[in-house]
């Protein structure tokens, strides 16, 4: 299935429908958050967070694009464990940011570096996850 290689991982041709859905729904999440929280009158901040969210994106996609059995490693119950962690927090710290937001008390800019961190997190946190299973497997084989 393998395609080409990208920064030591190699990627597939064409990203499983799942991978490219969870990846469009982080990055129509990103967007609509940058359009209700960032003040559209600063032209340059707005530029700067589309072209963040545009990069999670393009993460995003990045990762899910990885030629992995995608449905095998969803099974380990230490990745669960811990991805569901980490979106349980991306959902609480979203959730309280737009209150805060919608309450006035701090700006998009004050908040927005907390739900990118953890997202991004999850991201690498994945990737990781791929690395070390992969040389789990390589290693039993040998």
């Amino acid at each position: 299935m393998g395609g080409e290689n990208m920064f030591g991982w190699t990627l597939r041709k064409k990203p499983p429908i799942v991978g490219l859905a969870i990846a469009v729904s982080i990055l129509i999440t990103l967007l609509a958050y940058t359009f209700v929280a960032c003040p559209l009158d600063d032209l340059f901040l707005l530029l700067v967070w589309l072209v963040v969210d545009l990069i999670v994106f393009g993460l995003a996609y990045f990762v899910m694009s990885v030629d992995v059995p995608w449905l095998e490693f969803f099974k380990m119950p230490k990745f669960q464990r811990n991805i569901s962690l980490i979106i349980v927090a991306i959902a609480i710290v979203i959730a309280f940011e737009l209150l805060i937001i919608a309450l006035d008390i701090l700006t998009y800019g004050a908040l927005v570096h907390l739900d990118l961190a953890l997202i991004v997190c999850a991201l690498f946190y994945t990737l990781a996850s791929v690395e070390s299973a992969q040389k789990a497997a390589l290693s039993a084989t040998a």
